[in-house]
């Protein structure tokens, strides 16, 4: 029975075939990078963003030091402590997101870069 294709052709569709988990693994690397980037910038958005309002928040409270806004009531003051700490707590429990989500999305890529150094070590192998 002859062979369906010839001999240089089957080599051809080995090493297409051979590439696709390469590639595969090249272009999750890369959605990785992305992710992980945009990641970042949205961490950086978020704690731009609650810095300013609680700059805003310091600015109110600051006010209590001049003699025209002392009659500010006690309770006013201390419900514009208690946003501030509430702030606080929520910017360090997002700091605290934002890190481990970046963190599994690091350790994925690390993972992945070793499955293409694997791969890649096969496919020399194989093509040798």
């Amino acid at each position: 029975m002859a062979d369906e294709y010839p001999t240089n052709d089957k080599e051809d569709i080995l090493d297409r075939l051979l590439k696709i988990p390469v590639e595969n693994l090249e272009n999750k690397i890369q959605e990785l990078e992305a992710e992980i980037t945009e990641r970042e910038l949205i961490r950086e958005k978020i704690l731009k963003n609650m810095n300013h309002e609680t700059s805003k928040l310091q600015e109110k409270m600051d006010q209590f030091k001049y003699p025209i806004f002392q009659e500010m009531t006690l309770k006013s003051r201390i419900a514009l402590e208690n946003q501030t700490i509430d702030l606080e707590k929520t910017k360090a429990q997002t700091l605290e997101t934002c890190f481990k989500d970046i963190m599994k999305l690091k350790k994925e890529l690390r993972e992945t870069k070793e499955k293409l150094k694997q791969e890649k070590g096969k496919q020399s192998l194989i093509l040798e």
